[in-house]
């Protein structure tokens, strides 16, 4: 287990980092996501020992290791751009640390056959055996990678940390080697911190999810919690491509209900925060479309279809309202409304997201139950 007990970090008046309480749980496959800036690689250093935070404390497994040196930590850390030595072998990059291990400590230190054995079975485990004889230069985007990743595994460290490892690969190579990273995870049994400013690789690999902005912890938890229940308008729309639709609206009572009022939407909610000026946000796969409206509970949004995009495995419309432009998306076997028609948007309450829209925070609804 990782936490940052009270972590800031400042760059002379720049407050880079302001954490003042994040706990990483032992053995999760965790992601630190947010736009560039956002302090993601500053708290992943700051884990690492590469950078002292300004104040506050990192503990690992409970021991408070803020004053103990990188090599202290148990820890190894794959950069961004692998810093593999090009003049050795991949079997040589592998084995360094261990190399270096044995020659400051002859007793203690792993044998010559230890290192061996111990390349080979990281070579197996990534799948880069047969590729052991050959140098850096020689190796694919993708072989680089995992070479780097190998170097990392092979001392056995009890937390990997990984800074943007897939961000210098292509798109194909990029979806191959999620779900390799997510396998060796459950493989090597350890914990693993991954940094990302890419939300759609965060939410695919991540069992515990990290949004900064800003250089704060803007919501913690497993991703569908944060994806289906964002806690602020940032992280709503951050996370989810197409983001999140969001309209100004209010909401008047209605009995046991509130009836939503706005120049292009209609519809009722069951009991949701009492009436005020709220910003509702709905996911564009969320909505159902030219439906007659509500019947009973749900929210329409009325609009034009400006612009239909073709994505091969539907269609997003991209629409303009009395509320202000609109995404839905549309499956492959559904027929999209021709651009210039008059289309009506249909979500039911489970659905649809409410923020306070003076602070952006999001406001409890009856129907936020666990997903």
């Amino acid at each position: 287990m990782i936490v940052l007990d009270g972590v800031t970090k400042k760059f002379g008046d720049h407050l880079a980092l302001d954490v003042p309480s994040l706990t990483i749980p032992p053995r999760s496959f965790a992601v630190v996501v947010g736009p560039s800036g956002c302090g993601k690689s500053t708290a992943l250093r700051i884990i690492s020992g590469l950078e002292r935070p300004t104040s506050g404390r990192v503990l690992i497994d409970g021991t408070d290791a803020t004053e103990r040196q990188p090599g202290e930590r148990n820890l190894a850390m794959v950069f961004q751009d692998f810093a593999l030595y090009p003049h050795m072998t991949v079997a040589d990059n592998i084995g360094f640390s261990l190399r270096l291990q044995a020659r400051h400590d002859r007793r203690g230190g792993p044998s010559r056959q230890e290192i061996t054995r111990r390349v080979g079975e990281a070579a197996v485990l990534l799948r880069i055996d047969k590729l052991l004889g050959r140098r850096p230069a020689q190796l694919s985007g993708g072989e680089r990678q995992r070479v780097a990743i190998a170097r990392a595994i092979v001392r056995r460290p009890a937390v990997l940390l990984l800074d943007e490892p897939l961000s210098s690969l292509d798109a194909q190579l990029r979806h191959h080697a999620r779900a390799e990273l997510v396998r060796l995870h459950r493989e090597l049994d350890t914990t693993v911190v991954l940094v990302t400013h890419d939300q759609g690789e965060a939410l695919s690999m991540a069992s515990h999810l990290v949004v900064l902005d800003a250089g704060r912890v803007a919501q913690a938890g497993p991703p569908g919690d944060v994806y289906h229940r964002p806690r602020t308008v940032g992280v709503a729309t951050f996370l989810g491509s197409p983001a999140m639709n969001l309209h100004d609206v209010d909401l008047t009572a209605d009995g046991t209900a509130s009836r939503v009022c706005g120049p292009g939407l209609r519809g009722r909610l069951p009991a949701p925060p009492p009436g005020v000026r709220v910003r509702l946000g709905w996911r564009p796969a969320d909505a159902l479309i030219d439906r007659s409206g509500p019947s009973r509970d749900g929210v329409a949004v009325e609009g034009v279809v400006d612009v239909v995009e073709f994505t091969g495995e539907g269609h997003l419309l991209n629409c303009t309202g009395p509320d202000g432009a609109w995404t839905a998306s549309l499956p492959g076997s559904e027929h999209p409304p021709a651009t210039g028609s008059q289309v009506l948007a249909f979500l039911r309450p489970e659905r649809v997201h409410l923020f306070d829209a003076a602070t952006g925070v999001r406001l409890a609804n009856r129907w936020d139950e666990p997903t």
